[in-house]
């Protein structure tokens, strides 16, 4: 036995609408996820999702905490949905990082939403309003997971953030 592990495949969604066109295209090839067992080498099958009741597909709305059809308006989980499109990509590199509710800690370093605009932009991340691509990234990971902890900076008693992962393909 070498002790090597064997590829794993993997099922992944993507409900964030400004991003799944690029993805599609391959001008996006990140996403942060939470932490899960996908590793370099891995293949992930990443997929939208159409609604059961009217047949199109839908988006994430980051105002709200569950997916929507913005045609009849059904709240949707995983389970009323039906698979839409499909792209299986080969994971190329995988980074760990907490997610806090005011930044992340990324290769040992903590950084605030605003210092996050280049690794946002690159994972197909709008704007919204006034926030810049790094600020709309927190707001969205914070609405998606709204149970964050704060981040204190000077304590030694610091909660653990949200253990997450960039995953990176080309």
């Amino acid at each position: 036995m070498s002790g090597e592990r064997k590829a794993r495949r993997h099922c992944k969604a993507f409900t964030y609408a400004p991003k799944i066109d690029d993805v599609r295209s391959g001008k996006c090839k990140q996403t942060i996820r939470p932490l899960g067992d996908v590793q370099k080498g891995d293949i992930i099958t990443f997929h939208g999702w159409n609604c059961k009741a009217c047949g199109d597909e839908y988006e994430w709305n980051y105002k709200e905490l569950y997916p929507f059809c913005p045609k009849c308006k059904t709240k949707h989980s995983y389970r009323t949905s039906l698979w839409s499109w499909r792209l299986e990509v080969e994971v190329k590199d995988v980074q760990l990082i907490e997610v806090y509710k005011e930044g992340i800690i990324w290769m040992g370093t903590f950084f605030a939403w605003n210092d996050l605009d280049r690794l946002a932009k690159k994972d197909g991340i709008r704007r919204i309003g006034d926030f810049g691509y790094g600020e709309s990234m927190g707001f969205l990971l914070n609405k998606m997971y709204p149970k964050l902890p704060f981040y204190k900076r000077h304590s030694n008693r610091r909660p653990n953030g949200e253990p997450s992962m960039i995953i990176r393909w080309y």
